[in-house]
């Protein structure tokens, strides 16, 4: 609070809306106008008082403050989490029974996944596997178990790109909300390539 009481010069105050909107111009002999540098408008509805450098913006915004106030508003920093230009540089982990705690209506539930893969720390696929050996453990029952995960511990699928259902024989891979159909997954890779095979069919 004790740097919104910092008392700037006029000299300061035209220096620093100068480098930040350039195109102000004074009106008359109390107020520069320019365009929003938040909105990024076309107009002059951005107002400055030159002597305390209080601002507002009489557009879409609305907003309005101190060249601090201005500061937090209009500097912001932009991060990529998946550098697609150089692949080798993303961090990939699979882990095997990764346990999830999951909040939901009827309280916290724990859940372990068969496997998850995460890309850069953020879980982006999800498989569950089901033992052939087993005549009910088919891949139904896993794509069923999926299901249940979405309902139990929704937070894993946030940023989830993929999900594969297998029973050691045949796998099916499909994405969050494509229900019973999804594409085949054999030898030869996703057999024709599309999503419209039934997950009951062989």
């Amino acid at each position: 609070m004790a740097a919104e009481r910092i008392k700037l010069s006029g000299a300061e105050i035209a220096t620093y809306y100068s480098a930040r909107v350039p195109e102000l111009k004074q009106i008359g002999t109390g107020w520069w106008r320019g365009p929003c540098p938040i909105h990024h408008g076309h107009n002059g509805n951005f107002k400055v008082h030159p002597e305390t450098g209080a601002w507002h913006c009489h557009s879409e915004c609305g907003r309005g403050g101190s060249i601090i106030q201005l500061e937090m508003e209009t500097q912001t920093d932009r991060g990529q989490i998946v550098d697609f230009a150089h692949p080798e540089k993303n961090d990939w982990l699979v882990v095997n029974q990764f346990t999830v705690t999951g909040t939901t209506a009827s309280g916290s539930r724990e859940r372990r996944p068969d496997v998850v893969v995460f890309l850069n720390g953020l879980p982006v696929a999800v498989f569950e596997l089901k033992n052939a050996a087993s005549e009910t453990a088919d891949v139904s029952a896993a794509y069923h178990q999926i299901q249940t995960y979405k309902d139990e511990i929704p937070e894993l699928f946030r940023t989830n790109g993929m999900l594969v259902a297998s029973d050691g024989i045949y796998a099916r891979m499909g994405s969050l909300w494509t229900q019973l159909f999804w594409t085949r997954i054999s030898d030869r890779g996703v057999r024709d390539g599309r999503f419209g095979n039934s997950l009951h069919s062989n």
